[in-house]
């Protein structure tokens, strides 16, 4: 089976923001956000599609990339469309959208898929679908965006254990060694269905829901694990989501890791991405991390009804 290499990009956010300074808290509302490890928020004044735009062309490696990508895949809340009419209004053309973001992007690609944002294992749909087309001989080299702001549909506080933060990551999937990634060891996605947690009447059983969740997610990870040939301490970093410091804890001993493997680097300062902070946080990792040592990670995406996880290998 063809060696992928997973190529993280850049990462676009929001501007920090202090708790005490957002309007939609007040004083106590603050304060019990910040007993989950948040200290602040990232608020963007611009638009999706830029975001992504931003974070890709950050990077050298995507420069280095562009001509090789056949295949686009994205995931972006709002998932806004211009006007039919923007051929014929310079206006409408203007506004950022999926046509916008390729000619933005100076990239050629074969084929664009856009992909749902509203599940938190979205960019592990995007890899899927990459290695699925590189595999085949359908495409060479992927780039996947993915991106998130806080609107009606997501608004800012729509969880009593985590507060939403607006950005954009990216990355490449390919089969180039040279690229400067990490060795793509395994990756699996999972779900539960609705189904498995309704009672008769079609209530919601959040109890049932919750154990499933926890027993299909530690399958999973057991699944992924054995894909990789490794054992769970053989894992040196965990990267979830930043749903509150005991909640990311948690995550990390139903993986059977160490909670001192599990990165909590950008919990106080980003707050939860919407769905891409397990990215976010690997991208901080990847910026930070010291040279020369080898290392082993799990990627997870957990919330929701759908959820995935990667592993990925480094030897510098």
């Amino acid at each position: 089976m063809t060696d992928l290499y997973f190529v993280p990009l850049g990462t676009a956010l929001g501007a920090s923001v202090d708790l005490e300074d957002l309007p939609e808290l007040d004083a106590e509302q603050a304060a019990r956000y910040r007993s989950f490890g948040y200290e602040r928020v990232r608020v963007t004044d611009t638009d999706p599609f830029a975001l992504c735009a931003e974070a890709a062309l950050a990077d050298p490696a995507f420069e280095a990339h562009r001509d090789k990508v056949d295949l686009l895949t994205y995931a972006i809340e709002p998932l806004v469309q211009s006007s039919n009419n923007w051929m014929l209004n310079q206006a409408q053309w203007q506004v950022p959208d999926i046509r916008w973001l390729v000619q933005r992007l100076e990239v050629n690609p074969e084929r664009i898929v856009g992909l749902s944002m509203y599940n938190c294992a979205t960019f592990l749909s995007g890899l899927d679908l990459a290695a699925m087309a590189i595999r085949s001989g359908a495409a060479r080299t992927a780039l996947a965006l993915v991106a998130g702001v806080s609107n009606e549909h997501s608004p800012r506080i729509p969880h009593a254990f985590h507060i939403q933060s607006d950005g954009a990551t990216g990355f490449l999937v390919t089969p180039d060694s040279a690229a400067g990634g990490y060795l793509l060891r395994a990756h699996v996605l999972d779900f539960v269905n609705p189904g498995e947690f309704r009672d008769l009447d079609g209530t919601i059983d959040e109890s049932r829901y919750f154990s499933l969740k926890a027993l299909k997610i530690r399958s999973m990870v057991e699944r992924l694990l054995a894909a990789a040939g490794l054992r769970p301490d053989e894992i040196d970093h965990v990267f979830v989501q930043n749903l509150g410091r005991e909640s990311m804890l948690k995550y990390g001993r139903l993986c059977g890791v160490n909670p001192d493997r599990v990165w909590l680097g950008t919990l106080a300062d980003n707050a939860h991405v919407i769905g891409i902070d397990s990215l976010v946080n690997l991208h901080a990792y990847h910026r930070t991390r010291p040279s020369g040592r080898p290392g082993r990670l799990l990627v997870l995406g957990t919330s929701g009804m759908s959820w995935g996880g990667m592993v990925l290998e480094h030897q510098d």
